[in-house]
């Protein structure tokens, strides 16, 4: 085991506050900040800097209240920059490369600042489904990460606004929680507002936030109110209408009921008196019932009372406003014995040409019901009015091993939140394919080597997973939240994730989560912008990951620049955690690996190269010449408090309180990943370096560890 830097108050960590606004830093030992930002200039030749030297920077941001203020963070001055290949022998005359970026509005006492980098937006978005049937409150939740997390807080404040077009209602939240919905496979952490809107008029609710981080100014701020992604971080759609809400319209399926002679009604009994005998006739016995829904169907509820059809949906237009229409089970009935079958293509065509607000698309939730395919049948939505279709509420989604896509190409829109599908191990079912997957929350699941349309996933946990991929129909990488979710068991021959394999992306997290790696002879667990593809990077940030592998198994292959095409990465990092083992390649591996021409242009990942931002990081295994700090396919310097492994075959180990991941044979996986009190990984993070308060199990950070749990 070998400490690469010593860390205590001052150079263990970057991006700590120094102080508060209005104090003028003392200078600093160099003349000039480079253009990149991540590299200063000195009068003349620099220090050996053994120990190493921090200083101070004057910086605009936010505190937790959303006012500007100015912050104080120390930096640290890590190591001289060498020459580009062919001359990567020798060493720059005068740059030195630092332990985080300096912004182009950073105040640099005693130095000129030339740098044009700029606090990136948040990496935000929402973490609940919309389109319910809401009363007097509105619950409202946003997570992501951000380069400049402190503190526990990947931001300083979020402000939430409801309004109903006329008048508005406001909250800030300033701290991270466990989000209480009980379908998380692994808690979730989220900011979170209960907004009371009992003053705002019945009708449409539209819910925005601002996200503040701690470091830049307006242009750093993320407003959802400046997006139209569905997707993404845009605004959210609630109906409001109290009595509604307090006494839903109800109409029950049974086998043994009547389409013809079914009943709807805000009494439960009289409405379980009469069933429809299928959901196809329920939703039609809404529409019918003017005096008890008006004719539309928010947030009505059919209730299922046994194993009935779905029904083949509606010849023509069933009306809503904006509230999802709810197939749930009958209370009285268990969730195994509330069972939908589909065995025909359901076109309900909700919403068409009756949402308000601008709404394009209809709503359906299916919540805490068992549904079952029997066939190659989609839910279908329409081209000009598609569908969001929701599994929510401990859902059991039985795909019956049908390979074929679960809803009609781009039709239809996916989100989970408290789901399971079984029988799922399809590569068409929750495929990165035509059907946009919006979010996967709390989704468990056995891919059986195939993958998934991952965007948006929290708190999941995903078994033989081949791969998370942006799906297809234009779809990018951009915006993806991947965070507090276990990956056991992946597939060897591919990695988890892959962002910038095709692409540019910017705005990527792939925090707080464990992948279990069980296979000794499998590849990467992760790759961003690797061997030979094409994608620059911008604010790709994997916080607090817990990898397990063998030698090379499960390794990272971070941020490269070799290749036939030349690549510029900027604010990457991983931070806080536990690989298996770290690779990255540039200029010197193009030009002796794969004698290119234009190896000396290979340095578009030198500040990843150069541990900047990628602090405390701890690597259970080294390829000794190949990958130690320094190697041809290793970071020049690999952060502030990093710990590297000394050994491709002998294990630097975390002490994990139960490891059943790789080891020289195949390991069974489902271990704890917890460190036990004697593991190296404790005290490696101060508590202003945490980029989260609680860890994966939603247990306090109170130990100082690396990795997904404490």
């Amino acid at each position: 085991m070998a400490w690469l830097d010593y860390y205590g108050n001052a150079p263990g960590f970057g991006n700590r506050r120094g102080g508060g606004g209005g104090v003028t830093p003392p200078s600093v030992p160099f003349t000039s900040v480079n253009a990149d930002g991540w590299n200063v200039d000195y009068a003349e030749t620099p220090p050996a800097f053994n120990p190493l030297e921090t200083f101070t920077v004057a910086r605009a941001g936010y505190d937790a209240t959303g006012a500007a203020v100015t912050h104080n963070d120390m930096l640290t001055l890590t190591q001289r920059v060498r020459l580009p290949y062919p001359d990567q022998a020798s060493l720059t005359a005068l740059t030195v490369a630092l332990s985080d970026y300096i912004l182009a509005t950073d105040s640099v006492s005693g130095a000129s600042n030339a740098s044009t980098a700029t606090s990136p937006k948040p990496i935000a978005n929402w973490a609940m489904l919309h389109r319910q049937l809401v009363g007097d409150m509105l619950v409202l939740e946003v997570t992501g990460n951000h380069w400049f997390a402190r503190d526990g807080k990947p931001f300083a404040c979020v402000e939430f606004s409801a309004t109903d077009g006329t008048a508005t209602i406001t909250a800030k939240a300033t701290q991270l929680e466990v989000s209480s919905h009980v379908g998380d496979q692994c808690a979730v952490l989220v900011y979170k507002v209960v907004l009371d809107i009992s003053t705002l008029a019945d009708g449409l609710i539209t819910a925005n936030a601002k996200v503040y981080p701690w470091v830049g100014g307006a242009a750093s701020v993320a407003d959802s109110s400046a997006s139209t992604e569905g997707r993404g971080f845009s605004p959210r759609y609630f109906y409001k209408d109290a009595v509604r809400f307090a006494t839903p319209p109800l109409a029950y399926v049974a086998s043994t009921g009547d389409d013809g002679a079914g009943v709807v009604s805000t009494d439960a009994a009289t409405a379980s008196a009469s069933p429809f005998l299928t959901v196809s006739g329920a939703m039609a016995g809404l529409i019918a019932a003017s005096g008890v829904t008006g004719e539309r169907v928010d947030g009505c509820r059919i209730r299922v009372m046994d194993t009935v059809s779905l029904g083949g949906g509606s010849a023509s237009a069933i009306a809503q406003q904006c509230a999802a229409m709810v197939v749930e089970r009958d209370p009285n009935t268990a969730k195994a014995n509330a069972i939908v079958q589909q065995s025909g293509t359901w076109r309900p065509r909700i919403g068409v040409g009756t949402l308000l607000g601008g709404l394009t698309e209809g709503a359906v939730l299916f919540r805490d019901l068992t549904f079952t395919r029997s066939g190659t049948y989609q839910i279908q939505g329409e081209s000009a009015n598609k569908l969001n279709v929701m599994f929510a509420d401990g859902l059991v989604y039985d795909n019956a091993s049908i390979s074929y896509f679960t809803m009609q190409n781009a039709n239809a829109m996916m989100w989970t939140d408290g789901a399971e599908f079984i029988n799922a191990t399809q590569a068409s079912v929750l495929a990165a394919g035509p059907t946009e997957i919006r979010m996967l929350r709390g989704l468990k699941v056995d891919r059986g080597n195939t993958s998934l349309d991952g965007f948006l996933m929290l708190g999941c946990a995903i078994t033989r997973l081949s791969s998370i991929g942006p799906g297809s129909s234009g779809r990018g990488e951009g915006g993806t939240i991947i965070q507090f979710n276990k990956f056991e068991n992946p597939l060897k021959t591919t990695s988890v994730i892959g962002p910038g394999s095709s692409a540019d992306v910017t705005n990527y997290s792939f925090s707080q989560n464990l992948v279990e790696e069980c296979d000794p002879a499998a590849g990467p667990g992760l790759r961003a912008s690797a061997d030979s593809t094409v994608g620059n990077l911008t604010h790709v940030l994997l916080d607090n990951v817990t990898v397990t592998g063998y030698g090379t198994a499960g390794r990272f292959n971070a941020f490269y620049d070799e290749g036939d095409t030349r690549r510029t990465h900027h604010f990457v990092r991983t931070r806080n955690s536990i690989l298996a083992n770290l690779y990255t390649k540039s200029d010197v591996f193009r030009g002796v690996n794969q004698s290119g021409a234009d190896a000396s242009l290979a340095i578009g990942n030198w500040q990843f190269m150069y541990g900047v931002g990628a602090h405390r990081n701890f690597t259970q295994f080294v390829q000794p010449g190949v990958n130690e700090e320094g190697d041809v396919e290793a970071q020049a310097f690999a952060g502030l408090g990093t710990v590297l492994g000394d050994s491709i075959t002998v294990r630097n180990d975390p002490l994990f309180a139960d490891y059943q991941g790789a080891t020289a044979s195949i390991g069974t996986g489902g271990g704890d990943y917890t460190l036990t009190g004697a593991s190296p990984c404790i005290g490696m993070v101060p508590a202003s370096g945490e980029t989260f308060p609680r860890d994966l199990a939603g247990d306090l950070r109170d130990r100082g560890s690396c990795g997904a749990y404490r």
